[in-house]
């Protein structure tokens, strides 16, 4: 295992092939030592050269929020990228629901594109889907909580880990040690995480149907549905929300 250090309050803990990296380090030693050249010295420097590059390898394939500015808005959602941005999409999701997992890699893709661009901004909002989504929203506020900046670390863990529609005590065990959350202080802080219930009231006002659904706000105007030659895209492909950055609004 690696510990990466994302930012001064977040150890994160990311499994890269332990494994693999296990029986590299294994056959380099022995290779050594059939060789009869296994000081001290040597051995440490074959072993910082693999890890170093089991860090490259692991970086390459983990988002690295650094730089990206985040934060909430008045009412308490978590928003991504500059505060200046001229077009915001808000999405609705949970990560319990099937379509949000599979719709991530839309969003994923909008972030790497616009978002650390700093032509746009996203702004997560949780709807229930499952018996156990507000749980899950629960615990990435509270991980945020408890690990100041760590939402967006949290957010795609945990879409990561999830492959069901329930938080299964393995996926719980693996999150809350990787984030090194310890339980009773995680479950004081539950019932204290409120932002589910103003997020669920915000998709009763715009009547939100179902996860996901994305809007777009221009500026600091209205929340609007993403609408394109009178067809309303509730879960937008990459292709028109390049449209809408591109548009600026012009086709809404």
């Amino acid at each position: 295992m690696l510990w990466l250090y994302w930012q001064p309050a977040l150890a994160q803990e990311v499994d890269c092939g332990q494994d693999e990296f296990s029986e590299t380090a294994v056959q380099t030693l022995k290779g050594l030592y059939d060789a009869d050249y296994y000081d001290t010295m040597t051995i440490l420097y074959e072993l910082d050269a693999l890890l170093t590059q089991a860090l490259e390898d692991c970086l390459e394939n983990i988002p690295d929020y650094r730089g990206i500015p985040s934060s909430r808005t008045e009412d308490g959602a978590y928003v991504l990228g500059d505060p200046d941005a001229p077009i915001t999409i808000i999405q609705f999701a949970d990560v319990l629901c099937d379509h949000c997992r599979d719709y991530k890699s839309v969003i994923d893709q909008f972030i790497e594109e616009f978002v650390m661009t700093g032509e746009a901004r996203f702004e997560y909002r949780f709807l229930p889907t499952q018996d156990d989504s507000l749980f899950a929203f629960q615990l990435l506020q509270c991980t945020d909580v408890l690990r100041p900046g760590a939402f967006w670390y949290a957010y795609d863990r945990l879409y990561d880990l999830v492959d069901t529609d329930t938080i299964t005590s393995d996926v719980l065990l693996q999150f809350t040690r990787e984030f090194a959350l310890d339980t009773a202080v995680l479950s004081a802080c539950l019932p204290t995480a409120e932002q589910s219930f103003v997020d669920q009231e915000l998709a009763d006002d715009l009547e939100v149907q179902g996860a996901p659904t994305v809007f777009v706000r221009y500026g600091y105007g209205p929340i609007q549905p993403i609408v394109i030659d009178s067809f309303v895209y509730n879960s937008p492909p990459i292709e028109i929300l390049r449209l809408i950055i591109e548009s600026r609004g012009d086709n809404s």
